[in-house]
């Protein structure tokens, strides 16, 4: 199976989107000028409440830690914007306002502080900055209605990241992240096959890569970088070159978001309203994802389907499950699971490249882009053989023969690839436009995406060379299809001075060819066909107390529900404790898998810690 990019994606956005809030909330700095390019970055990765001085009318760079400098224009500032913008090459005393340009260069300012460094550069060439945030959250879940439920989680993030800067023109840029992970199920004795506890400790680098200017308006940036395309945070299109790291699904922390590639980035300021940007990444990353082991895996099994699994596996017998119980963890098990299917994944070769070019023009009006990319699907989608299906059919027959299921049985054997995981290319073709209107930023989005490969709903007795054994109208296995699509989408952010921000983001695409198989339905689609959603973030940090508040929310196609309610309290300077929640709703029984259904029993609450140096 795959999940569609747009829903794989959006509660994890949702999250990022939220940690935006406080960096504006908290900055006490007039807005940005539109039209300003993108600073000279200070470290790759920051955190979702420290704010670049100037942007309590701008988004934080938070959304996503990606060290990609941008010069395109800053069109949805709460600010008038500029008449003349400045070029990449006097960017060091600007300041990112513009959605797309925050989310794409975390390192540009990732605090107050390392901002003002940057900001003097001119002058004190030679410098250094280096920083560690640590964020801890412990979360139970509230639904406990499957004992192959992870009922207590703890994630524990710690960041680092440090930048050297050898003159105006060259700077040095490195980023880490550890990731500790701790989850367990209740104490049941139908999980008999494994203990209850999970746990995961790794570290991804986050950044290390060069940033020279060649020229001037030219800069170049190469090296592992994390790369972020359009301004919009959560239902884009445009953005199709990120990898991100997906294993706690629509729990993620916002400092978990993107992923680092190699990539080269090159920014080119052709006058003062024109710039350009080209990104080519020569190596294929996919998203990080679960594949078993957890309440957000790609093959999440409950446990009357696990139970009947090991049923057919070795006929009840319950050898299976103690040799599984004995020798292997449940971390072991997704480690191999991923292994498995990263095998399925291109090859680490020049063959498979990603890129995109992209336009912008700006003026006192806003700023109009255009963006040509392609891209690998970051997430497998699963193609099961005839014979896999053949032997699932005759076995799942009441009627079958014995000859048959050996016959079945044999074939099966003999076959070297039942079940692909297949990660096919598309294009992009988008527009984009924003402005201000007073306190309002408006953004707009149109795409046309070309081949996109989706899910599509399938009968077994299509599937099947033995149609005759299969009763008319059984479901089959989920077949991978291919489509282009039109995707629109429209933004609107609201400030309100250092206190208030309201942002919302709403999105319809259309799928404009049907499967040829099955039903003729894609799944986790309305009516088969089409998708859409909007998000929206509403947060408050009154200037009189240490504190804050914030409410993420999304409704989309299933119908699907999300919201994320959040309060963080500042107990010292760089030092808060957060509460917050997360409720995921959707229709049950649903046959097109909605993706409030599929996490229907996550919700959860939890207390946190974070340190921000």
């Amino acid at each position: 199976m795959r999940l569609p990019a747009w829903t794989c994606g959006l509660a994890s956005l949702l999250a990022v989107v939220a940690a935006r809030a406080p960096a504006r909330a908290q900055s006490q700095e007039p807005p940005a000028q539109a039209g300003s390019t993108t600073p000279t970055a200070a470290a790759p990765a920051a955190p979702p409440t420290a704010p670049a001085a100037g942007q309590s009318a701008a988004p934080a760079p938070t959304a996503a830690p990606a060290a990609t400098p941008a010069p395109e224009a800053a069109a949805t500032s709460a600010a008038p914007a500029a008449a003349t913008p400045p070029t990449r090459d006097n960017a060091d005393e600007q300041v990112i306002s513009d959605p797309e340009l925050a989310a794409a260069a975390p390192s540009a300012a990732p605090s107050s502080a390392q901002t003002s460094t940057a900001s003097t550069s001119a002058s004190n060439a030679n410098n250094a900055d280096a920083r560690v945030v640590l964020h801890s959250r412990v979360a139970t879940e509230t639904q406990r209605t499957d004992p192959r439920q992870d009922v207590w989680q703890s994630t524990t993030l710690a960041t680092f990241d440090a930048t050297v800067r050898r003159s105006d023109a060259l700077r040095f840029v490195l980023g880490l992240r550890a990731r500790y992970h701790y989850a367990s199920l209740a104490s049941n004795s139908a999980v008999v096959d494994t203990v209850p506890t999970h746990y995961d400790l790794d570290a991804l680098p986050t950044a290390g890569y060069v940033d020279g200017r060649l020229a001037q308006g030219l800069h170049l940036q190469v090296g592992y970088q994390p790369v972020h395309l359009g301004r919009f945070d959560i239902f884009s299109a445009t953005n199709v070159l990120a990898v991100h790291d997906l294993r706690d699904g629509p729990a993620t922390m916002a400092e978990a978001g993107e992923v680092g590639q190699i990539a080269a980035v090159m920014d080119y300021d052709a006058n003062a309203w024109l710039s350009f940007r080209a990104i080519y990444l020569p190596f294929f990353t996919p998203h990080i994802i679960s594949v078993v082991e957890s309440d957000y895996a790609l093959l999440r099994m409950t446990q009357v389907e696990t139970t009947a699994a090991y049923d057919a596996a070795d006929m009840g017998s319950g050898r299976l499950q103690a040799l599984l119980l004995h020798n292997l963890t449940r971390g072991d098990r997704d480690r191999i699971a991923q292994t498995g299917l990263s095998a399925f994944a291109p090859e680490a070769s020049l063959a498979q490249p990603q890129g995109a070019l992209r336009a912008s023009a700006h003026g006192p009006s806003g700023e109009v882009a255009v963006t040509a990319a392609t891209a690998l699907e970051h997430l497998p989608a699963l193609r099961a053989s005839s014979t896999l299906i053949d032997y699932l059919a005759v076995n799942a027959a009441s009627n079958s023969t014995h000859q048959q299921q050996l016959d079945a049985q044999t074939a099966l054997a003999g076959d070297n690839r039942p079940l692909a995981a297949e990660y096919k290319r598309y294009a992009v073709f988008s527009a984009d436009a924003a402005t201000d209107l007073g306190p309002l930023s408006v953004g707009l989005e149109g795409a046309y995406m070309l081949h996109r490969t989706l899910m599509a709903e399938s009968l077994l007795q299509q599937q099947t060379s033995e149609p005759q054994l299969v009763k008319a109208g059984t479901p089959g296995l989920a077949q991978p299809a291919s489509s282009d699509v039109l995707q629109v989408g429209a933004r609107a952010e609201y400030v309100r001075g250092t206190e208030w921000l309201v942002s919302v983001e709403a999105f319809f695409a259309y799928t404009l060819s049907a499967p040829s198989f099955g039903p003729k339905r894609y799944m986790m689609m309305e009516d088969g066909r089409f998708a859409r959603g909007v998000g929206t973030l509403l947060s408050y940090a009154p200037d009189a107390l240490p504190i804050h508040f914030e409410v993420g929310a999304g409704l989309f196609s299933g119908p699907s529900l999300l919201v994320s309610p959040r309060v963080a309290y500042s107990i010292v300077d760089n030092f808060d404790v957060e509460l917050g929640a997360l409720f995921v709703n959707g229709p049950a029984g649903t046959t097109t898998m909605a993706l409030g259904t599929r996490y229907d029993n996550v919700d959860q609450v939890y207390l946190g810690l974070r340190y921000l140096p």
